[in-house]
């Protein structure tokens, strides 16, 4: 796994893709997730949406992300190119979903991207933030298998 400790900042995880952090590390966040949602949430195999911006590392970070939450028990719905408030709003519309990330680099320049997070319908920040590099850096991931759509 390649990142900088950096990249988890205090409202989101955000770097310059694949110098601060590489797909194996997208991966594995996505194991860290589903694996707090398996902990904090309501039920035991969550659905999450997973969104995205116009960044051409994009589609290839969502996909290693996906693989990542589903190895974990996560059920993902890939809700395509949607702005960051359209992602997080899913979480208010659909009952059944129990989180949303949104794959973006901001308002940074085009080698940057990151992970906007929210568990329920309130973001991700500050502790809990650490807690997912907590999971990850522990490899202390749940084992069941989830599904993306």
């Amino acid at each position: 796994m390649n990142f900088e400790p950096v990249i988890f900042r205090e409202y989101d995880i955000r770097g310059v893709f694949k110098e601060q952090f590489d797909l194996h590390f997208v991966e594995l966040l996505g194991r860290s997730f589903a694996t707090y949602l398996r902990k904090h949430g309501s039920t035991s195999n969550p659905i999450i949406t997973v969104g995205h911006d116009a960044r051409l590392s994009s589609p290839s970070i969502v996909q290693s992300l996906a693989k990542g939450l589903s190895e974990s028990g996560v059920h993902v719905k890939l809700i395509g190119m949607v702005t960051t408030p359209m992602s997080y709003y899913t979480t208010f519309a659909f009952k059944e979903v129990e989180g949303s990330i949104m794959v973006t680099g901001s308002h940074n320049p085009p080698s940057y991207n990151g992970f906007k997070i929210s568990a329920g319908n309130k973001t991700l920040f500050g502790d809990k933030i650490q807690e997912l590099r907590q999971i990850m850096e522990a490899r202390d991931f749940s084992a069941a298998e989830g599904s993306v759509e």
